[in-house]
Formats: C-alpha cells, sequence, structure tokens
C-alpha cells in the first residue's frame, strides 16, 4: 500500500500528464495573399492587365452553361440559353502551400450554403473567361426545358 503523500503525488501527476494531453485549440490562421508573386496569364486572346495594377482577387465560379433545344434530334444543335453562377473569393487561399489547397467534391447543394467551401461570396450571374466543363453534348432525347451543364471558372480581378 502507497503512502499518503506518495499517493497524492501519484494522482497529481496522472492529473498534470492527462491534462498536459488534452486538445487545446489552436490559434487562428491568418492568410494574406502574396503580393509580389506574378501569376502567369494563360494565353488568350484578352488584352493584359493595365501596367500599374495588381492581383487583387482570384474566384472560383461555379454555375451552369444553360442550353435549349429546337428538337430532341441528335441533328438539332443545342443553343446557348445564357449561365448561372456563383463566385466564391478564393484570394487567401493563394498563399497557402500548393498541397494544402485541395478543394473536396462536394454536392452543388452544399456550395449554395453560406458553409460550403468556406469561401466569401462575390457575386452572381457573370460571363466567364476559363472554364473547365459547360459544354453541352447532343440534344438528342432532351425535352423542352433544354439542358444545364455544370462547370467550373477562375476569375483574377486587378486593380
Amino acid at each position: 500500500m502507497l503512502s499518503p503523500s506518495l499517493s497524492l503525488l501519484t494522482t497529481l501527476g496522472l492529473l498534470l500528464t492527462t491534462t498536459l494531453a488534452l486538445p487545446t485549440a489552436a490559434p487562428p490562421f491568418h492568410v494574406r495573399a502574396k503580393q509580389s508573386a506574378a501569376p502567369s496569364l494563360p494565353a488568350s486572346t484578352l488584352p493584359p492587365p493595365p501596367a500599374g495594377t495588381t492581383l487583387k482577387y482570384v474566384a472560383l465560379g461555379l454555375g451552369t452553361q444553360n442550353y435549349t433545344c429546337a428538337s430532341p434530334s441528335a441533328s438539332s444543335p443545342p443553343m446557348p440559353a445564357g449561365a448561372l453562377a456563383t463566385l466564391y473569393d478564393a484570394t487567401a487561399r493563394l498563399s497557402l502551400p500548393s498541397g494544402a489547397v485541395q478543394i473536396p467534391k462536394l454536392p452543388a447543394t452544399s456550395l449554395k450554403s453560406s458553409n460550403g467551401l468556406g469561401l466569401p461570396q462575390l457575386g452572381q450571374h457573370y460571363f466567364t473567361v476559363e472554364t473547365a466543363g459547360g459544354k453541352a453534348g447532343s440534344c438528342e432525347g432532351v425535352g423542352a426545358g433544354g439542358m444545364q451543364v455544370a462547370y467550373a471558372a477562375e476569375y483574377w480581378f486587378y486593380g
């Protein structure tokens, strides 16, 4: 049997060890976009950003390109009917190491919530410049409502 003082020391030691092993809240992590790094723009017929301007925002656009079909046959070409998109401010993610920024596969409905990707919303209904996806397939079997094709786009804002 342990003496009362040894028992007290053992109990205090176990308490201290347990307390130190408990998870603690990490300090807030603040990220600022790198202003010094000059991004390399993809080949484009658009004019370059004006001299003296810097990259202010990078946005992720997620939405649909919309098409109508005159008839539900393969010979009927899909006609563009506009796009619907939401832009998310991804600027702060730029200064993270490239491996740290991974956008998970999420259902489109989660992106409409304020949580979604955790990116502030910049606005809605934009015209795209660089797009992945969004190209219409055949009108074969498409009803009178037309079709919506999901796309993602990257937007750069200079100022």
